[in-house]
């Protein structure tokens, strides 16, 4: 979603948009103020420091060809140390 942020800012602000049967209905407009939003864009970036080691030790305990129980106390230290990392070392963060 960080990825196409741009691209859906843009959409918000395009003329096929005003003319969009969205534009004018509640759904529409809430979604319109929350990527206009620049208060939302660092919410997403923080969702993805910190879930996206999270997935990857829910992967490989999910992982039906390794047996996880030997690596799962190593994934979640790395796994710690990873958001740790992304979140500067500021414990007040995470």
């Amino acid at each position: 979603m960080l990825q196409l942020k741009q691209p859906l800012q843009m959409m918000f602000v395009s003329q096929e948009w005003s003319s969009c049967a969205w534009a004018k209905k509640a759904e529409g407009k809430d979604m319109k103020k929350i990527v206009m939003n620049n208060t939302f864009w660092p919410s997403v970036v923080y969702s993805i420091k910190t879930t996206k080691p999270l997935v990857h030790v829910l992967r490989i305990v999910d992982d039906e060809k390794t047996q996880a129980m030997g690596f799962i106390y190593g994934t979640m230290d790395e796994a710690k140390e990873t958001i740790a990392k992304n979140c500067d070392g500021d414990l007040s963060i995470y």
